[in-house]
């Protein structure tokens, strides 16, 4: 029901002739080149750039639900992450997504999982203090 909704309002939007990149834009889909541009910011271990790409998408207008989901996907899919990394991750991700249901703030949930994102994919451990 929600893809023919999603066809038919793209249909009134763009005209007869749809393509899946507007399909995608109107459903609210994060592209794809964003999310590897947050795993990429991740991967070299300096927040700074993380804090970056992750304010990008917050701009944008992503909900954090949508971009936490479509980075979890493709880290779930990785082929050059160990195991214990995507562990660590997506327990990370569990826990920003109760956060968020209890009414946290997106972007403060947002850059508390690239920070992991970070130190899971760099093996830096980080202690939890609470």
């Amino acid at each position: 029901r929600k893809a023919i909704t999603t066809l038919q309002s793209a249909s009134r939007l763009y005209g007869n002739t749809v393509n899946a990149q507007q399909v995608l834009e109107l459903s609210g889909a994060v592209p794809a080149e964003m999310i590897q541009r947050l795993l990429a910011a991740c991967r070299t271990g300096n927040f700074d750039k993380c804090q970056l790409e992750v304010r990008a998408l917050v701009m944008e207008g992503y909900p954090a639900l949508q971009i936490l989901g479509q980075t979890l996907t493709v880290v779930l899919n990785s082929t050059d992450m160990n195991d214990e990394q995507k562990a660590h991750i997506a327990t990370r991700f569990a826990e920003a997504d109760k956060c968020l249901a209890d009414g946290c703030d997106e972007l403060l949930q947002l850059l508390n999982c690239a920070s992991l994102t970070m130190c899971a994919l760099t093996n830096v451990h980080q202690k939890k203090i609470w």
